[in-house]
């Protein structure tokens, strides 16, 4: 059974990627991958620099105070 399923979805894919039929291409696919691999990545790096600033700042405030 999943031989099957598996070459239908792999023949719809194939008519999406040579324009027969309306969808995500194989290329459109990996790049909305890629792209939301980046995007989570700097969201990652920003929680890092938000942790380091507050724990500079809370420094910085505790040798003032």
């Amino acid at each position: 059974m999943h031989t099957f399923l598996y070459n239908r979805q792999w023949a719809k894919q194939d008519r999406i990627d040579r324009g027969e039929m309306l969808g995500k291409t194989t290329a459109e696919s990996g790049e909305l991958r890629f792209a939301r691999r980046w995007i989570q990545e700097r969201g990652d790096e920003v929680q890092v620099l938000r942790w380091a600033n507050t724990m500079l700042w809370t420094e910085a405030r505790l040798e003032k105070g």
